[in-house]
């Protein structure tokens, strides 16, 4: 992708912002809700400052030998569009996401291996055991769940009601949706 492009919207590649994160981008392969590969490249774009507040979390996850696991990053509002299109609940899959701002990030915490942690369901789960409130699950998974809301929160992330994985960085005031294409 055009770094001159990126930087017009201020947008950065999060694998350039810390390399100990890890990434299954799940739109960028069929593993996902719709089964449809969504991007043609495994990319993923946040804004600067929402970037560097994950490479933090990352950082603080050293203490525990833990690591971050990006399922989505930056998503553009055409993806958006085509995901309202497979399921059409603007709780779960507004019109306007701010994934297409590059503020929001879905993910969970992993071994060094990149094997995710324990949590209360899986990527893109749209029961009542993803939202972030849900209580009828294990210790184990709930401890985990409540270690990703801890470190993300202290470095200024908000976690979703409706899924555990899905944070917005609310470091940035008024952000605009970006219209790029993932190629």
């Amino acid at each position: 992708m055009n770094k001159k492009i990126l930087k017009s919207h201020n947008l950065v590649k999060v694998s350039d912002i810390n390399k100990s994160i890890k990434f299954d981008l799940r739109y960028a392969s069929k593993n996902n809700f719709t089964k449809k590969k969504l991007y043609k490249k495994s990319i993923c774009l946040l804004r600067e400052k929402t970037a560097q507040a994950l490479s933090r979390v990352a950082k603080s996850l050293k203490e525990y030998n833990l690591f971050l696991l990006i399922w989505d990053c930056y998503r553009p509002p055409s993806i958006q569009k085509q995901l309202r299109q497979v399921f059409d609940n603007e709780s779960l899959v507004p019109k306007v996401s701010n994934h297409s701002k590059g503020i929001a990030v879905d993910l969970t915490l992993c071994k060094k291996d990149g094997t995710p942690l324990k949590m209360p369901t899986g990527f893109d789960d749209f029961s009542k055991k993803a939202e972030s409130g849900f209580m009828d699950i294990s210790q184990e998974k709930m401890k985990n769940r409540a270690l990703l809301r801890n470190v993300m929160e202290k470095q200024g992330f908000k976690q979703s009601k409706l899924e555990w994985w899905h944070f917005d960085y609310l470091g940035i005031e008024n952000p605009k949706v970006i219209n790029l294409k993932i190629r």
